[in-house]
């Protein structure tokens, strides 16, 4: 068996080392930042039995390339850069490895939201300039997590593990999902409108899939519920969030703060309206990387591609029902 790793990053030896096992054989491509892939890019994948998608786009070009292929596996969850309709046309399977990193995620909203709330950064900016006044200052503008409502926009895996960190800490939980979430009375939720959760809110975290139905969700009308106290935590998929109203609500000062992990676009551009936002804590895409957990849903991954090009076995997390 052979496979693609297809990232969006240099594929140096550094990166290699920390992301790519040994074995299987392997070629490692670099998705281009235009998603056109160069003809030597597109002849390393001639003989792969399966693509392992990062971040790098699978489009026609790719697929059309890839003659042996058998399978398209991402090594996280979101399907963005998956063309499923091409992938169902060329007649394999396409999975993602949902669930696997859910907790991992969860922390990481855990610690946007405990950041926020209690000003962490600021207090730190401002002891580590010997400001000490304005770093007591700074703490009189955080809140407790007990008692506050923390709404969480996408019940799903990530979700509920969110849910279950802030329940522990005696928060309110409320969501927004299309339809009733089975886990809501594991951690006391309670499902509203989205509106409603809106408006209502000490914190909101987007952890609902990036689809057309929830493109650009969180949108100048929607922040504009929120209230001037709360808090936006999104470490969900750019272009749920509109970047450019969430800069304006957080210098109205509609806003108390946010957390962003992803963007429309990546590596995040000097001209993104969020660099230099004020009360804004950005990172790189970085909720699901740890040192631990990374190489563990890799190989959850390569697992599951092995089992069924070698062994015949249905792969897990089917997302086009071949």
């Amino acid at each position: 068996m052979k496979v693609a790793y297809l990232l969006r990053g240099k594929p140096d030896h550094r990166y290699r080392i920390a992301r790519v096992p040994d074995h299987p054989p392997h070629v490692i491509i670099e998705a281009p930042a235009d998603g056109v892939y160069t003809p030597a890019q597109l002849a390393q994948v001639a003989d792969v039995d399966a693509l392992l998608v990062s971040n790098g786009p699978v489009n026609a070009q790719v697929l059309a390339a890839a003659k042996n292929l058998k399978i398209v596996q991402r090594t996280g969850a979101g399907t963005d850069v998956l063309d499923l309709e091409a992938i169902t046309r060329r007649g394999v399977p396409a999975c993602n490895n949902r669930g696997t990193n859910s907790r991992r995620v969860a922390d990481f909203y855990l610690a946007y939201l405990l950041n926020l709330m209690r000003r962490a950064p600021w207090l730190y900016a401002h002891t580590a300039a010997l400001r000490w006044d304005e770093a007591r200052l700074a703490a009189q503008q955080g809140l407790e997590l007990e008692g506050k409502r923390l709404g969480i926009v996408g019940m799903g895996a990530i979700g509920f593990q969110l849910a279950r960190r802030a329940h522990a800490c005696d928060m309110e939980i409320v969501y927004h999902n299309r339809r009733p979430a089975p886990s809501e009375q594991a951690v006391a939720a309670r499902r509203l409108p989205l509106d409603e959760l809106l408006g209502t809110a000490d914190a909101v975290a987007v952890c609902a899939p990036l689809t057309e139905e929830t493109r650009g969700m969180i949108d100048a009308r929607a922040l504009a519920l929120m209230k001037p106290s709360a808090y936006l935590i999104c470490c969900a998929r750019g272009g749920i969030v509109d970047e450019a109203a969430l800069r304006e609500a957080l210098e109205a000062g509609r806003l108390a703060g946010a957390g962003i992990d992803n963007y429309t676009h990546e590596p995040l551009l000097p001209d993104n309206p969020l660099v230099g936002a004020p009360n804004a804590l950005l990172s790189a895409h970085n909720a699901s990387t740890v040192a631990d957990g990374s190489m563990r849903s890799l190989l959850w991954a390569l697992e599951n591609v092995r089992a069924y090009v070698e062994d015949g076995v249905r792969p897990r997390n089917v997302l086009n029902g071949l």
